[in-house]
């Protein structure tokens, strides 16, 4: 009996070696097995944002599309609308048209020119307004329909009313210098 002890031993030895190898190997399998999902997670955020920058940049494309077929479509009524537009000379008489359309619908007005924008081959040109209107509220509404559909093109920008007098800013648009 005294033999079985050493072989016992040695038994449990190598097995609480083998234990503590398989221990190890498998909690560096473990570790392993983290980094690699770490990794694999890493790299599907990564596609998965260069997909989403695909994405926005094949909006960007078919918006860029979609422009260049509307501006192709739009260039002859642009053509047109331009071509009927004033020529600048002309827009600098507006203000004895205002006064004229100011006393037909039965209001006063002071009205001053404000920055100038000048149009490209691609936009008119137009220059800000500011005028003050003082009447009724009907007549006032009266004044602005008529200055809007006079044979300026104007775009009334804000109306602030108060106290039986109105404070008007707009622009008046007119034919861009022709390119030589």
């Amino acid at each position: 009996m005294a033999k079985s002890l050493p072989v016992r031993d040695d038994f449990r030895k190598r097995l609480t070696i083998q234990l503590g190898v398989a221990v190890f190997l498998c909690i560096m399998f473990g570790i392993g097995a983290y980094l690699l999902v770490g990794r694999i997670s890493a790299a599907g955020a990564l596609i998965k944002q260069e997909a989403q920058k695909k994405a926005i940049k094949e909006q960007s494309i078919e918006a860029l599309a979609t422009l260049r077929s509307e501006a192709a479509r739009a260039a002859p009524i642009s053509e047109t609308l331009k071509a009927k537009l004033p020529p600048r000379d002309a827009v600098f008489n507006v203000a004895k048209r205002v006064q004229e359309i100011a006393a037909g619908a039965g209001v006063k007005t002071t009205f001053a020119f404000g920055v100038e924008t000048p149009g490209t081959s691609e936009t008119a040109a137009r220059v800000n307004f500011e005028m003050s209107v003082t009447g009724s509220l009907a007549q006032a509404r009266q004044f602005m329909h008529a200055l809007e559909t006079s044979e300026y093109l104007v775009t009334i920008g804000s109306v602030d009313w108060s106290n039986g007098s109105a404070r008007v800013n707009g622009s008046i648009y007119y034919q861009p210098p022709k390119e030589q």
